[in-house]
């Protein structure tokens, strides 16, 4: 149970970290446009995983 909970906290923390980032970036007009999208959802997709586990299980589940 330990195991999950810092996975999910880990999840959440890099996800919070790699938007941060990435709108700091984009406020230093360090970036393009079309990777900030990229980067944005990849950290959306994090953080859903990390607060509704059940996704990944189902996913899993589909896919064998």
């Amino acid at each position: 149970m330990l195991d999950q909970t810092l996975i999910r906290v880990c999840l959440i923390v890099g996800s919070l970290l790699t938007a941060g980032f990435v709108l700091r970036r984009v406020r230093l007009a360090k970036v393009q446009i079309e990777d900030t999208i990229f980067w944005l959802v990849f950290s959306a997709a994090l953080l859903v995983l990390a607060v509704f586990p059940g996704i990944a299980y189902w996913a899993a589940n589909l896919l064998g």
